[in-house]
């Protein structure tokens, strides 16, 4: 795992900022396409950091040889 993301993920985790976050993914019309993210900085920044925490668990598993196309996070 690259040290980078390591610490930048444990940069993240330092902010911990759950508590004022908000993030959320509306749809405003029938498709998916006409979809919209409202979000404070606290919220992109947990969401960020969630994706990372994610990418690192997909790597861990990539390099344990359990080799699927999807994983459940």
């Amino acid at each position: 795992m690259d040290k980078e993301i390591r610490e930048f993920l444990d940069y993240l985790k330092r902010k911990d900022n759950k508590q004022k976050a908000y993030f959320g993914i509306f749809q405003y019309g029938g498709g998916l396409d006409e979809s919209f993210i409202k979000a404070n900085k606290e919220g992109i920044l947990q969401f960020l950091q969630d994706l990372t925490q994610a990418y690192i668990t997909i790597e861990e598993k990539v390099e344990a040889k359990q080799s699927r196309k999807i994983y459940t996070i």
